[in-house]
């Protein structure tokens, strides 16, 4: 009997005599195309919540509209007169409109 030679192939190591020949394997055919996709999984509806119930017509905040709006303006006076109406209390700028509007003759 020889030494087995690592660098040997299985067939020169069967043709030694000694050495009982190989049986043939069977091999499984090896699968050529890919599998079939999974089909496509149906579409998730999520359930929409539910509408909360009509509120009521909201009520208007704040002042009402008035059918004749002022106008902001700038407007530079003497400090005696804004210190005259301003040292009679609150609504002092009212009191200034008031004293222009009878000025020119309009009514209130």
């Amino acid at each position: 009997m020889h030494r087995a030679d690592p660098f040997m192939l299985d067939d020169d190591i069967a043709a030694d005599d000694d050495v009982p020949p190989k049986k043939p394997t069977t091999t499984t055919p090896v699968q050529t195309r890919a599998p079939d996709p999974a089909p496509p999984s149906p579409p998730v509806v999520k359930a929409s919540p539910p509408e909360p119930p009509k509120a009521k017509a909201k009520a208007k905040r704040g002042r009402p509209k008035s059918d004749n709006p002022k106008r902001q303006i700038t407007l530079r006076l003497d400090a005696e007169i804004v210190e005259h109406f301003k040292g009679s209390g609150r609504g002092w700028q009212t009191r200034i409109n008031g004293a222009l509007r009878e000025a020119v003759g309009l009514k209130k």
